[in-house]
């Protein structure tokens, strides 16, 4: 069994990402009806910034990431059968280790020794001994990770504006899972979704697996239930997950979100 920790206790660890870090995933906006993106742009302060082809250039704020050089603690058990010395860990444990046997810390080289994911004991285990070892590795290492995005929908009437998209390359699946939150420019309307699903592009066509779920958590009374909604879907002009928004009647919107993303 696996588990992630973070000071002791199983949580996700959400970390600024890096200026300039090659493992951004992009985020595509688009514009009105008619108007394309003609370049996407990250400043040195990790501003999104999309011009359009009619000229027009926005602000799509803040992109934060988490950095896969970071460690990241992985935690494996295992129960022992008589006389076992091996065991085979889930990852390469690269970085530090702690190991204990019931409890009890073992010592570097006296009482095991680490290579890539094999740990061995010098000694014979007992039957049911309980195993535990918490080891580093680089987030890089794993292919789940918490990543937060937000935009604007300046056109709040059409849902193809202020569109967040993660994009997908040929022949590679995203599970998604997390909230989001829509609020009003004017600050009077707010909404939280949590959503969740899973996307694939196979050879070159993007479409989900299964239905994805949007599940209201709650909206204030200056949101309008039918006209302030949350979309998903899919773009294979982009290759693309969308999550749009629609505000009927409104002002422009914020979205911000926080997924755990599983891609393979």
């Amino acid at each position: 069994m696996s588990q992630f920790i973070f000071k002791n206790k199983k949580t996700q660890v959400l970390i600024t990402q890096q200026k300039n870090h090659s493992s951004l995933r992009q985020i595509a906006l688009k514009g009105d009806d008619g108007v394309g993106v003609s370049s996407i742009y990250v400043s040195p302060i990790n501003e999104l910034i999309i011009t359009y082809t009619d000229g027009r250039t926005q602000n799509a704020g803040i992109i934060q990431d988490q950095d896969p050089s970071v460690p990241v603690a992985i935690q494996d058990d295992f129960i022992a059968l008589q006389d076992q010395q091996n065991f085979t860990l889930s990852n390469n444990a690269t970085q530090i280790a702690i190991v204990t046997i019931n409890g009890i810390q073992q010592k570097h080289i006296t009482d095991y020794t680490i290579t890539d994911n094999n740990l061995s004991f010098t000694y014979p285990l007992e039957q049911d001994d309980i195993v535990i070892i918490t080891y580093s590795i680089p987030l890089a290492s794993i292919s789940t990770y918490d990543k937060k995005f937000i935009a604007t929908n300046n056109t709040p009437n059409n849902p193809n504006t202020g569109i967040i998209a993660l994009q997908l390359s040929n022949n590679e699946s995203l599970s998604f899972d997390g909230q989001v939150i829509l609020k009003d420019i004017s600050n009077t309307s707010i909404a939280n979704f949590r959503i969740s699903g899973c996307v694939c592009n196979f050879n070159n066509t993007i479409e989900f697996v299964g239905t994805p779920q949007i599940v209201l958590i709650g909206k204030n009374n200056q949101a309008q239930y039918n006209g302030y909604d949350l979309f998903l879907d899919v773009n294979n002009t982009s290759k693309s997950l969308e999550i749009k928004t629609l505000y009927t009647g409104g002002t422009a919107v914020k979205v911000t979100s926080i997924l755990n993303l599983l891609q393979v």
